[in-house]
């Protein structure tokens, strides 16, 4: 029996039928450059160049500024034109030392290490310490006439300091302490996204004002929770 005849294999171009071993390639070889590659190696080249860009911008975004605000602190998120929020709540710590500028509120027990304590916690919040000046300044420019009114009638450094409270926090909102109090943990771990107003309590039977929280604009000051404000 004769053996079959072995043809060549033909490629076909816009002259005709053209032999293999005429374009310069063996049958079976394979052309030393544009080869084609497999769809396995062309997944797997894919892959290693996203790997790789993936891996450059996560380098890039631990070593830049920003990642330690976006890491950090879960809850607050930044808007544009905006302080961060937490919640509704805007991210600001409010103290205030209303006597009058007579005395350096910094030389008074606790209140340095108080001072420090909250901005270390609380490193995204910002952090305003209100004296004299400064209080009478903003109640006349930012608060309504009725709240001045009330402002410089009060008389006692306690009165006018609860009333700043409610009514900074009412115009502007986030957390007011009393500049001597030292804070245990960072906010977000005592006030949660969700809640909109907070304050302390002394035991089960009362309340504590010496630190309030809250959205701006909320109920509670036209609700009689506060007496006098």
């Amino acid at each position: 029996m004769s053996k079959p005849e072995r043809r060549e294999g033909h490629v076909v171009e816009e002259e005709g039928m053209i032999p293999e071993r005429k374009r310069g390639v063996l049958n079976g070889a394979v052309p030393p450059f544009g080869k084609k590659r497999s769809s396995s190696q062309s997944r797997l080249e894919h892959a290693l160049w996203l790997f790789a860009v993936c891996s450059v911008l996560l380098i890039f975004f631990i070593l830049s500024p920003a990642a330690k605000v976006l890491t950090s602190f879960g809850q607050a998120q930044r808007q544009p034109g905006k302080a961060f929020m937490h919640g509704d709540m805007p991210t600001m710590i409010w103290e205030s030392f209303l006597a009058n500028n007579s005395k350096d509120p910094f030389a008074l027990p606790r209140v340095l290490d108080a001072v420090v304590a909250w901005k270390s916690m609380n490193a995204v919040w910002q952090f305003r310490i209100l004296d004299f000046n400064a209080a009478r300044d903003m109640v006349e420019k930012d608060m309504s006439d009725d709240d001045l009114l009330v402002y410089d009638a009060l008389t006692s450094i306690e009165e006018r300091e609860l009333f700043l409270k409610v009514i900074v926090l009412y115009y502007h909102g986030g957390v007011f302490s009393d500049i001597n109090i030292m804070p245990k943990s960072p906010i977000e771990e005592w006030i949660p996204a969700e809640c909109s107003f907070a304050c302390g309590y002394e035991d089960y039977d009362s309340l504590s004002v010496v630190v309030l929280a809250s959205a701006p604009r909320h109920r509670v000051r036209t609700s009689g929770f506060f007496s006098g404000a």
